[in-house]
């Protein structure tokens, strides 16, 4: 695998996912739509600056472990902070903007799958905790 199709593949973990259930109830001719499909988003990725995906993909990185350093350390409340500034900080960042994109067409085909983004001042999902899932 190129180095290019795992920061691809690492930009969809962000993406949440509701169950995988789905897979075994398409037919023949839904799985060739979803492979065609899947062409169509891959060629669209290869579109996006890799530059911007390799700076995504350090960036993450790099508040990961700061995230994980924080919470080891104790420091729930600032790992929670830095965790919730990033996220806004990616759901404003053009490249993620780009990828959203190229992934409508899948969303489309699999909408039990592949569900929006949460709010991250939505009170529902600001009592998850980022330190209980290290």
């Amino acid at each position: 695998m190129t180095k290019k199709a795992r920061i691809y593949l690492a930009a969809f973990a962000f993406l949440p996912i509701s169950g995988h259930a789905q897979f075994g109830n398409m037919n023949e001719a839904q799985m060739q739509q979803m492979m065609q499909q899947g062409l169509k988003m891959q060629e669209c990725f290869g579109q996006i600056d890799p530059s911007a995906m390799e700076r995504l993909s350090e960036r993450g990185q790099s508040i990961d472990a700061e995230i994980t350093a924080l919470c080891r350390a104790g420091n729930r409340d600032q790992a929670q902070s830095k965790a919730m500034a990033f996220a806004r900080e990616m759901a404003n960042d053009p490249a993620i903007h780009a990828m959203k994109k190229c992934g409508e067409g899948m969303a489309d085909m699999l909408p039990k799958i592949v569900t929006e983004s949460e709010d991250y001042d939505n009170p529902e999902t600001s009592s998850r905790h980022i330190c209980d899932n290290r």
